[in-house]
């Protein structure tokens, strides 16, 4: 007795479905002779009749073939041949206007009919008694074909059942959820809004296809029905976005987005409007089924919790205000400390002041003097090393320890605090080696666990893991403790014959490391470099060579570290590799996450550090990435009882088994550290330290974007975390291949020679480094580097570093001949530069799916290298209806079958779509390597649309093409030689081939806009030119222009200019011809209906879409209601693009 179906003010139980979709199944085998792999066709709207008929097509074993009663008739009569359909379920009212014949037809609505199925059994159907299979077809949907013709694509049983499962699995619905059916059956989506909530056994409310098309309805009717779930194209999301909808939908718990690439700028919307919901980003096709994979996408929108601290007015967020003795103070270009001797010589004194100086003359001093020469560092356009504006509590917990009045360093005077210190390190050891929460419960104020110590700094925390690295290998040769405290190490390690004691590690180890050698005395030699990859990581074979250079020399080995995020580059390491290699020979694996360590605290992103946990110790700079003001260090030690290797003892205070945990480090016992960093990691939690990370991510790959796609730099390495290293190319030298040494060094010095200049000009700011590229002997090379930790950093900002740089690089190195190689312009390319326009990934495969990315020649890509995605497993299709040869091209033999593996599949769809992988395992979709498009979820074969203009005899040539109007819409605009152009009749031209193609195809297929050319521009190797076509100005394709005449068509002018993003409209003008579809129509209306208080209906536009036509029926409503929309009945409106 469950509802099952909810249409208007009728209900259907899953009794009363499963007995009319049992019926229609009896009646199909027994009265039509179906059985598995019988293709039977349904031409029904949107309503209850249309789910029994797919219900029972599909218990009969037959396979369904939706066909819209949109199409035009032209296109629903190839579809009938081609699939050679002898039965055709539908309404007796379309069978006028369809190609149908009545011998093909079933009309649920017909008395006769109605009484012959109620004749049959109720009882369903088993597999069995069907001889059905999960590789029998469910159902053909027939999509674009290049060929001017659309092709049916069979899709198995299999496919539905592994979609369906695999949601269910992964998002169970609750038993008071509510489903919506409102997809066009023309679009493959509809198979899993529609089984997806039959599967659960959930109502499924079917949205009538007028009430989709008006946004007020339609959020009226989501309220209404408590509906839960809800499938959306991008750019109806975008639009209920805009109409403010989507913010009154708050029963919404989960909506997918479907059909197209969906925008950062709508997912970070979406979460505005709706924070508690979800929003699944769903990536497929026909040809897999729907949906292959799918991508929960985080919560895009500014973080409040977060953001407050770091925003820059204290009134704006109810914080305390600054301190009154603290003067203002304005940043100001700093002179040169190296050239101007003036300046340094009013800071040469160094006589002793006599006499007392007031606190508020002081400060006041420093701030006419001194501090205004200070960098910035939390300018949002000051992206170098170690530049961030830090969290407002900061100085409030520094005043706080200040007021404690005491150094904090020594157990009696830090007493209680020195369980903080406890508490924050095991916290820390937990986040990283991730042992089991009771060990840590058990163990985290017992003073016999170590779990590491806090330093005030990067090379007292790496001598400390050093020390404790030697001190345990020094161990192992059978030595005591004892021999350790008393005769030391050096002494121990001669007397076993090592000639002398190294770390390895690669060029990338941080300075501090250097230096922690160099303090522990084991001198320049004491550092043994691994050779690196072409990533810049370390070499598993060079770390092996050195090992077994070192055994067999009589050197000891205190170490191998790992990099885990090199200050200069952001390089990761092999984690896991190293790891695996150190321990099979006994040597003591160290971290260095001294910048990297922060990404732990990032769902999303601690898969970068891979391998870590495996680490027997760690160093990590929480200040460098957590936003704490003073030098804070950790060292983390795997084993918590290993820590007494390095115990040094006093009377007075780290004694042993004591709590104090100076006794491990040089400094002493840092509880004031330790408390910034432990309030730090309350204040803002590990979700708001991922949040801040997954912001900087996407500012790295912003940037990386930019860099990549502008001529005057070069991306030197891919980014593995935050930082990135780039240098600008002279122009002189963009077209070479290789640089020659003395070419290096040219560029070397450009990159100097600009970063100083940017630097000394103060507005805005990028560090510089040297590293040495692989394979090339010519020595360091100089780069930018650019940290992106700044949370205040805009997408402009980053932009605007790179602006700089090009100004300065004309100013100071290009000859004003080449000026015009550094235009701007050039920071946009074919890839968007406004990040706001940047796709959301496409995620992971789903369950028994398989997603392979490969090249031309069928070969894997690496991680971050764009190639054709390949799809196999459950999810693929049997191919194309009736066309083997384009079935062999698209569905191939998979090279990476595993018969044991329910992922793979002996054949692999490709795809079309270029993608890449993620570092986090994701895929990102980019673009197509064909001539398909998407527009409002339809794929599109922009052939097909050429074809049916070809068809016309009016026409010598004509091309298609997507490009993004003015209101940044997806349109199609058909570029057109005629066999004869005539000015005079242009614009006969234009509509006698609107009519014509629209004859031919779907709505959501003809193209918004005409343009008529006397030939088609051409390149030099003869193709054509489409850059210059898409960069001709749709604006002069308008008619001629007829003046506004009255009030209201002035204000109906304006409301088109702003919804199309037109500079001129008239009159005459034609809505659709401009580049409107229904998503735009339906923001006309609302704007007419809001400035007019009228309810003028959506058909009425689709009628006469032209200003006069919409402003006298505006004009005529105080006379005639005839144009109000009456909600309760049945409009009659094209299925449209939903």
């Amino acid at each position: 007795d469950a509802t099952a179906l909810i249409f208007k003010d009728k209900q259907l139980s899953y009794g009363e479905l499963n007995s009319k979709a049992n019926q229609l199944a009896h009646y199909l085998i027994n009265e039509r002779r179906v059985k598995p792999d019988t293709l039977v066709g349904i031409c029904i709207e949107r309503s209850p009749d249309m789910v029994v008929a797919m219900l029972g097509v599909l218990k009969s074993g037959a396979a369904y073939v939706p066909l819209d009663p949109s199409y035009p008739s032209v296109r629903l009569a190839f579809m009938l041949e081609d699939a050679t359909l002898e039965t055709v379920v539908t309404h007796s009212d379309l069978l006028e206007s369809l190609p149908i014949a009545t011998t093909q037809a079933i009309c649920l609505d017909d008395n006769i009919t109605t009484q012959k199925l109620q004749q049959q059994p109720i009882d369903n159907l088993s597999r069995e008694q069907l001889t059905l299979t999960l590789q029998h077809l469910a159902y053909v949907i027939y999509t674009s074909g290049s060929t001017g013709k659309p092709k049916g694509v069979e899709a198995p049983h299999a496919s539905i059942i592994n979609r369906v499962t695999w949601m269910a699995q992964q998002y169970p619905a609750q038993d008071d959820e509510v489903f919506c059916q409102k997809t066009a059956v023309g679009f493959v989506d509809h198979v899993a809004e529609i089984f997806q909530a039959l599967a659960y056994g959930n109502p499924l409310v079917i949205i009538p296809t007028q009430v989709s098309l008006d946004t007020a309805r339609f959020a009226q009717l989501v309220i209404e029905h408590k509906i839960t779930r809800l499938t959306l194209v991008p750019s109806l999301l975008k639009l209920l976005i805009e109409q403010n909808a989507l913010f009154e939908m708050t029963t919404l718990r989960l909506v997918i987005s479907s059909g197209e690439a969906l925008q950062l700028k709508e997912a970070r919307d979406f979460y505005r409007s709706l924070p508690e919901a979800k929003l699944l980003n769903l990536y497929g096709s026909s040809e897999v089924g729907g949906d292959v994979s799918a991508y929960l996408v985080n919560a895009f929108s500014g973080n409040p919790e977060v953001m407050q601290y770091f925003l820059e007015s204290p009134h704006d967020n109810g914080l305390p205000e600054k301190p009154s003795f603290v003067p203002n103070f304005n940043y100001q270009q700093p002179p040169s400390i190296d050239a101007n001797k003036l300046f340094r010589d009013r800071y040469s004194r160094s006589e002793l002041p006599q006499m007392p100086v007031e606190y508020q003359d002081y400060v006041g001093q420093l701030c006419e003097t001194i501090l205004p020469h200070v960098i910035d560092v939390t300018s949002q356009r000051y992206i170098g090393h170690m530049t961030s504006k830090l969290p407002s509590f900061i100085p409030e917990l520094n005043r706080l320890i200040a007021r404690l009045n005491q150094n904090m360093v020594k157990v009696e005077t830090s007493n209680s605090l020195t369980l903080i210190e406890r508490q924050v390190l095991a916290m820390m050891h937990r986040l990283f080696f991730q042992l089991p929460n009771s060990f840590y419960d058990d163990n985290c104020q017992d003073p016999n666990y170590v779990f590491g110590a806090v330093t005030g700094g990067g090379s007292v925390a790496n001598m400390t893991a050093l020390s404790y690295a030697r001190n345990r290998g020094i161990l192992a040769l059978g030595y005591s403790q004892e021999d350790l405290v008393k005769r030391g190490a050096h002494v121990l390690l001669a007397e076993k014959g090592y000639q002398r004691a190294v770390v390895l590690g690669t060029q990338l180890m941080h300075y501090s490391m250097r230096k922690s050698v160099s303090m522990m005395g084991f001198g320049e030699d004491g550092i043994m470099y691994v050779a690196q990859d072409e990533q810049q990581k370390m070499s598993m074979s060079a770390l092996q060579r050195s090992i077994e250079y070192c055994r067999s020399n009589n050197i000891f080995i205190i170490a191998v570290v790992g990099i885990s995020g090199a200050t200069e580059t952001g390089t990761v390491d092999p984690l896991a590799k190293i790891a695996a290699i150190a321990h099979e020979n006994d040597i003591h694996f160290h971290a260095d996450a001294a910048w990297g360590g922060a990404f732990q605290l990032s769902p999303s992103h601690r898969s970068r550090l891979a391998g870590i946990e495996q680490a027997d110790s760690i160093t990590f700079c929480p200040h460098k990435m957590l936003y704490i003001s003073q030098g804070i260090s950790l060292c983390l030690l795997k084993d918590p009882h290993g820590a007494s290797s390095i115990a040094t003892h006093a009377n007075y205070q780290a004694q042993k088994g004591s709590f104090d945990l100076g006794q491990y480090t040089v400094e002493g016992s840092r509880p004031a550290h330790a408390l910034l960093l432990h309030a730090s990691l309350h204040v803002l939690g590990q979700n708001g330290y991922a949040w801040l990370i997954e912001q900087s991510m996407r500012k790295t790959q912003y940037y990386t974007r930019l860099v990549q796609n502008c001529d005057s730099f070069q991306l030197v390495g891919t980014p593995d975390l935050n930082i990135i290293n780039y240098r600008y190319i002279p122009v002189s030298l963009r077209s070479a291949s290789s640089y020659s040494v003395a070419e290096q060094q040219e560029i070397s010095e450009v990159v100097t020679k600009i970063q100083q200049a940017q630097f000394a000009s103060g507005g805005s700011f990028a560090s510089k480094t040297t590293i040495q590229l692989p394979n090339y002997k010519g020595g360091p090379i100089t780069v930018f580097r650019i940290v992106l930790s700044n949370p205040l950093t805009t997408y402009e900002d980053l932009r605007e570093v790179l602006v700089d740089q090009l100004r300065i690089a004309n100013a100071l190195v290009e000859q004003p001949s080449n000026h015009e190689h550094n235009r701007l312009a050039s920071l946009s390319d074919e890839a968007e530069s406004n990040y706001a326009q940047w796709r959301v990934p496409i995620g992971k495969a789903m369950r028994n799916t398989q997603l392979i990315v490969l090249d031309s020649h069928l070969n894997p890509v690496p991680q971050g290298v764009f190639g054709e995605l390949h799809v196999g497993g459950a999810c693929v299709a049997r191919g194309y209806h009736n066309l083997p040869a384009l079935t062999a091209e698209k569905f191939i033999k998979n090279p990476f079958y595993d018969i044991l593996k329910g992922s793979s599949s002996e054949r692999l769809y490709k795809t079309g779509d270029l993608v890449r992988w993620l570092p986090e395992g994701e895929l990102e979709f980019f673009g197509r390597i064909d001539n398909q498009v998407k527009i409002r979820g339809f794929r599109i074969e922009l052939g097909e649309i050429e074809h049916a203009l070809h068809c016309h005899e009016v026409v010598k040539s004509a091309l298609v093409l997507m490009m993004q109007s003015e209101s940044e819409e997806d349109i199609l605009v058909a570029y057109v030689v005629p066999c004869d152009r005539n000015n005079e009749v242009e614009q006969e031209i234009k509509t006698t081939l609107r009519t014509h193609i629209s004859q031919l195809v779907p709505d959501y297929m003809v193209p918004a806009v005409f343009i008529l050319l006397d030939a088609l521009p051409l390149l030099p190797n003869g193709k054509v030119d489409r850059k210059r076509l898409l960069g001709l100005d749709l604006s002069e394709q308008q008619g001629e222009y007829v003046a506004p005449a009255s009030n209201t068509e002035d204000k109906l002018c304006a409301i088109w200019q702003k919804v199309l993003g037109v500079e001129i409209v008239g009159v005459k003008d034609n809505f659709f011809q401009l580049g409107g579809n229904s998503l735009l129509a339906t923001k006309v209306l609302a704007q007419i209906n809001l400035e007019y208080n009228t309810k003028l209906s959506l058909q009425s536009i689709f009628a006469d879409a032209t200003v006069s036509n919409v402003a006298s029926m505006i004009d005529a409503l105080s006379l005639n209601s005839s144009y109000l929309v009456n909600l309760s009945t049945d409009e009659s409106l094209e299925e449209g693009l939903f």
